[in-house]
């Protein structure tokens, strides 16, 4: 391993431990006393969003940066940080309620924005790296 790199464990191990907190503290201080879950739904969208800068950027990136950000960012922080087992208790709890209409609502929307987010950050840094590159030529 080259000398001042980060082993990629520990990269995910670190990154993990920063998305949990964040998630934690997301979660924790922004708890809303209405029934739409927006904390989860946010951590998710967020999550998504940098998961599409670290995918659209990877390929562009010097090789142990890039281990570094798909391990430490990519798996470690955006694994930490989103939250489908929080998402699957809140679209249980609305069942057994049977506030249906609310958990499709939820689901619908938990998936088409954390899309949306991703494609949003993806096209947007891919043009940018695109356009880089035609001024380079």
């Amino acid at each position: 391993m080259p000398r001042g790199s980060v082993p990629p464990p520990l990269a995910v191990m670190l990154g993990g431990i920063a998305g949990a907190t964040c998630r934690w503290a997301v979660l924790h201080y922004g708890q809303t006393s209405g029934s739409w879950p927006w904390p989860t739904l946010g951590v998710n969208v967020v999550g998504c969003a940098v998961l599409g800068i670290v995918a659209t950027q990877l390929p562009f990136a010097a090789a142990r940066r890039a281990v570094l950000w798909r391990d430490g960012v990519g798996i470690g922080f955006c694994g930490g940080l989103t939250t489908f087992s929080t998402l699957a208790v809140e679209l249980a709890q609305m069942l057994r309620d049977d506030r249906w209409a609310l958990a499709g609502g939820y689901l619908g929307a938990s998936v088409v924005t954390g899309w949306l987010g991703y494609e949003l950050v993806r096209r947007l840094t891919h043009r940018r790296v695109r356009v880089s590159a035609e001024v380079r030529n």
